[in-house]
């Protein structure tokens, strides 16, 4: 899911002739963070997917959903926007599936960063 999210991100960054600087300013990450959502590397996407929809004035689940109905939903008069219910229920489904992991994995980096701190007090 974060490579095809990254190529979608990366391909409308280059045809909209803007920079990671660019957008990396816009949703208020480091030129690095935005290169690593990019290149597929980090699901970070996903905590700034309204700025970068806004920012390439895309739906939110433009980055999410299959090929083709990514093209239909985002060439509609509103400017993409609109939206079938269907396609929304499972694009929040997946966004909480990756945020949810997301929290798991910070949850065990915490566990462990405890650990050696506790450690480190019994020396």
């Amino acid at each position: 899911m974060k490579e095809k999210v990254g190529q979608r991100i990366k391909t409308l960054r280059e045809r909209r002739g803007h920079s990671q600087e660019e957008v990396a300013d816009s949703i208020h990450v480091s030129r690095a963070t935005y290169e690593r959502m990019e290149n597929g590397k980090s699901n970070s996407w996903a905590s700034h997917l309204e700025q970068l929809s806004s920012f390439f004035e895309v739906s939110p689940e433009y980055f999410v959903q299959d090929e083709e109905k990514s093209v239909q939903n985002n060439e509609n008069p509103s400017g993409g926007m609109q939206l079938q219910n269907n396609g929304t229920i499972k694009t929040l489904n997946t966004l909480s599936e990756i945020i949810i992991e997301q929290y798991e994995l910070r949850l065990q980096e915490k566990d462990k960063i405890i650990s050696l701190l506790e450690e480190k007090l019994k020396e």
